[in-house]
This record gives C-alpha cells, structure tokens and sequence, in this order.
C-alpha cells in the first residue's frame, strides 16, 4: 500500500476516535439533561430539533460540508438520543419518526 494512503487513513482513523468520543460525550451531556425533564413526560423538543438542525445545516454549509449529510446525520443522532432519554424516563411515549 502505498504510504501516502496509509498516511491518510491513519489521519481518517484519528477524526473517526474523535468523532466517537465526541458522541459518547454528547450522549452523556443528554443523559445529564434527561434528568432534569419530568419523568413519564415525552423528552422530546421539536422545537429545539429545529434550531439544532438548523445550526448544523449552517456549520455544514459554512464547512464545506454538504448540509444534506449534516442533516441526516444529526436525524440519527436526534433519534437515538429522543429513544434513550425515553428509557431513562420510562416514557411510554408515541415513538413518532424525527424526520
């Protein structure tokens, strides 16, 4: 292989341990708030989804990124987060699609 490619994935696999890490993270810092919201009440905040969405679709566009996979990224993040604080609160809630 060349060394130059393996140069480049050795930086790809860098950003990807970054990119967990930094998922682990925010998944801490939404456990954390989880905490604070009524337990059996939907934790879910479309209105704060809005907002999120809308700043990743800024940064993405202001990163040269394409906005369309910041978007559907962040819908799997938002998801998964919406299920997990459900668990935590033992919500029985309507388990609607984000999108």
């Amino acid at each position: 292989m060349d060394e130059g490619l393996k140069a480049f994935r050795k930086h790809i696999d860098e950003v990807d341990r970054q990119v967990v890490c930094l998922l682990a993270r925010r998944q801490l810092l939404c456990d954390a708030a989880a905490q604070l919201k009524p337990a059996g009440h939907d934790p879910r905040d479309t209105e704060r989804e809005v907002q999120i969405l809308a700043r990743i679709d800024a940064r993405a566009a202001a990163s040269g990124l394409d906005p369309e996979l910041a978007r559907a990224v962040w819908n799997i993040i938002l998801a998964a987060s919406v299920a997990r604080q459900r668990r935590l609160l033992s919500c029985d809630c309507n388990t609607a699609s984000l999108t």
